[in-house]
């Protein structure tokens, strides 16, 4: 009986859960359509251009260490397209980094600029990129629970909210007029579902 208890009492959705589920929806869900209309921005809406770049460049990225699940949609069967909504984080950072670094930071391939935790002083669009890649490999690779201390959520918060703004100031509003700023806050003040548990479960799946 004592046991149950304790089992039931430990597994009690809480603030830290409440905290988890928040930063898992700003990477998973703002991160990526804010990324998403980066690319749309600075590349092409048109997703024949995405998929015809991706193409000639081929070789390279089979260089790089893709999984087959990841290969399939960057080189779709029968002449397909490449969908922007199913190019995840790591997709579009690996494509930006490899295929489209001039169109986010001319030369940056060639000064090594990419792959590297940014200086606390720069404020390039390249730097926000890294950024969320930064805390997104935290936040999810170090994750042993689906719990986070309120000390570690501002200041990943904090890190991506910031990067995340800076992103939303190159997206051509041509292309959407989402103000992340306002969603980032929206999501930050929500409510979160006191059943929340199932969700985070799919959240962390998904990552994985």
């Amino acid at each position: 009986m004592t046991s149950t208890a304790s089992s039931s009492s430990a597994y009690k959705t809480t603030n830290k859960n409440a905290n988890f589920f928040k930063l898992a929806r700003l990477i998973l869900d703002i991160c990526n359509d804010a990324m998403r209309d980066l690319m749309r921005s600075k590349i092409s809406d048109d997703e024949n251009k995405l998929t015809n770049r991706i193409a000639s460049s081929q070789t390279d990225l089979e260089n790089c260490r893709l999984f087959q699940s990841q290969k399939q949609i960057i080189f779709p069967a029968n002449n397909g397209l490449v969908r922007y909504q199913t190019l995840d984080f790591s997709l579009m950072y690996l494509l930006v980094r490899n295929v489209f670094h001039e169109e986010i930071e001319p030369a940056s391939k060639r000064n090594k600029r990419w792959g590297n935790c940014p200086t606390a002083n720069d404020t390039s669009l390249l730097a926000a990129i890294e950024t969320i890649r930064e805390c997104r490999n935290k936040f999810f690779a170090h994750a042993v629970s689906s719990r986070i201390n309120e000390k570690d959520f501002k200041e990943l918060w904090t890190d991506i909210e910031s990067a995340v703004d800076n992103i939303n100031n190159h997206i051509n509003k041509s292309i959407s007029t989402v103000c992340y700023k306002k969603e980032m806050e929206k999501l930050k003040e929500s409510s979160t579902d006191p059943d929340l548990e199932k969700i985070l479960e799919k959240l962390f799946e998904l990552e994985k």
